[in-house]
């Protein structure tokens, strides 16, 4: 399990948190599209669209509301080089 893109739930903040309160929504939709969960929960039990929502951006929370995208398991590397470099 790679916490960087939130398969599971429970885990510490990450990316998908990161991007849906930092405001880039197509960061979101990049990570779901790699296979982040929208039901993971951060270390305050927040999901990332709910942390969006805290923030008030419609923008992401339209991104979480469509239908979730196909997973593109050849991104995954693509995604870990964007974060870690």
């Amino acid at each position: 399990m790679d916490a960087a893109i939130c398969k599971n739930a429970n885990e510490d903040s990450c990316a998908l948190h990161y991007a849906a309160r930092f405001g880039s929504p197509a960061v979101v939709q990049r990570l779901l599209t790699a296979g982040a969960s929208r039901n993971a929960t951060d270390e305050n039990g927040q999901t990332a669209y709910e942390a969006a929502q805290a923030r008030g951006d419609d923008e992401i929370i339209r991104v979480f509301r469509a239908p979730a995208p196909a997973a593109d398991a050849g991104f995954f590397g693509d995604i870990k080089r964007f974060i870690f470099g």
